[in-house]
C-alpha cells in the first residue's frame, strides 16, 4: 500500500503496511530479506529469507526434509542447522578436502583398546574385544575385564585372572571335577587338598579313610595307624573280652 501526504503518495516502509501504512508487520526482522521492510505493504506478509519460514519467519527451514534443497558429497548425509546445513560424513568414512574417504582407524594402534583387535568390517573400522573382555559401558572401542566371579561359576572359590577366572577346591577333602568349576569328593584312597594325597591305610582292613586327614579308621578285627595289626582279642587287657572265658 502507500501512504498519502499532501504532496505525494510513497510506498510503506519502515516495516508498515495496508492503508496510509498505519499497521506494523509482525515478523522477525533478522530473519526477513530486506530489514527495513520485511513484511508486503499491502498484506503485512512476511518476505522470508530462504532459510526461515512461517508466518513471521520464525521458523528454520529443515533443507534435509526436501531433497531439491540440499547437495552433498558422496558418502555423506545432510544434517540440518540453524540457516541451514551440513554434510556429514557416514559412519566408516572421514572429511577430506572436498569430500568423505573410508576411514583407517585401524592405522592408528591406539584406536582400539588394549585387549582389543581392530578390522575394516562393512567398510567400518571395528573394535572386537578379546575373550574375558566386553566393551565398557557406551563405548566401542575401550575393552574392559570381565568380572566372570561376579556370577558364582563355581561351587567353591572363584579366582579372577585377567581376560578369565579359575575355580579352586579350598576345603580339604575335594578336588575340582573335570567340568572345571565343581568341586568333588575325594576317591577312595586319596586324601587332602586336591586330593593329592595317597591314604597309607591297608585298605582291606579299613571301613574308612579320612578324605580331609588321611586318618584310618579300621575294621573291627584290625587296629594301628594304617590298620595292619591284628587285634588280639585272647588278651584280656585288649579290647576285646575273651571269648573262650568260663
Amino acid at each position: 500500500m502507500t501512504k498519502r501526504t499532501d504532496r505525494e503518495e510513497t510506498a510503506c516502509a519502515s516495516n508498515t503496511y495496508g492503508d496510509n501504512c498505519t499497521n506494523v508487520c509482525d515478523c522477525v526482522e533478522a530473519n526477513a530479506n530486506n530489514v527495513t521492510q520485511v513484511c508486503d505493504a499491502a498484506t503485512g506478509a512476511c518476505d522470508c529469507k530462504a532459510t526461515w519460514t512461517g508466518t513471521k519467519c520464525d521458523a528454520d527451514v529443515d533443507e534435509c526434509a526436501d531433497p531439491t534443497k540440499f547437495t552433498c558429497f558422496a558418502n555423506s548425509s545432510c544434517s540440518n542447522k540453524m540457516e541451514g546445513y551440513d554434510c556429514v560424513c557416514n559412519l566408516g568414512f572421514s572429511t577430506v578436502e572436498g569430500g568423505c574417504s573410508a576411514s583407517n582407524e585401524c592405522s592408528n594402534s591406539s584406536y582400539c583398546s588394549d585387549n582389543a583387535d581392530c578390522a575394516n568390517i562393512g567398510g567400518t573400522d571395528t573394535c572386537t574385544c578379546h575373550t574375558g573382555f566386553q566393551f565398557l559401558s557406551e563405548s566401542v572401542t575401550i575393552c574392559e575385564d570381565i568380572k566372570e566371579c561376579d556370577s558364582t561359576p563355581c561351587t567353591q572359590e572363584c579366582i579372577e585372572k585377567v581376560g578369565s577366572y579359575e575355580c579352586v577346591c579350598n576345603q580339604g577333602g575335594f578336588k575340582l571335577d573335570a567340568d572345571g568349576t565343581t568341586c568333588i569328593e575325594c576317591p577312595n584312597g586319596k586324601f587332602g587338598e586336591n586330593c593329592t594325597q595317597t591314604c597309607a591305610c591297608n585298605m582291606t582292613n579299613t571301613d574308612i579313610c579320612d578324605k580331609v586327614t588321611g586318618t584310618c579308621q579300621c575294621k573291627q578285627t584290625w587296629t594301628g595307624t594304617t590298620c595292619n595289626e591284628d587285634v588280639d582279642e585272647c588278651n584280656p587287657g585288649g579290647s576285646f573280652s575273651n571269648p573262650c572265658a568260663i
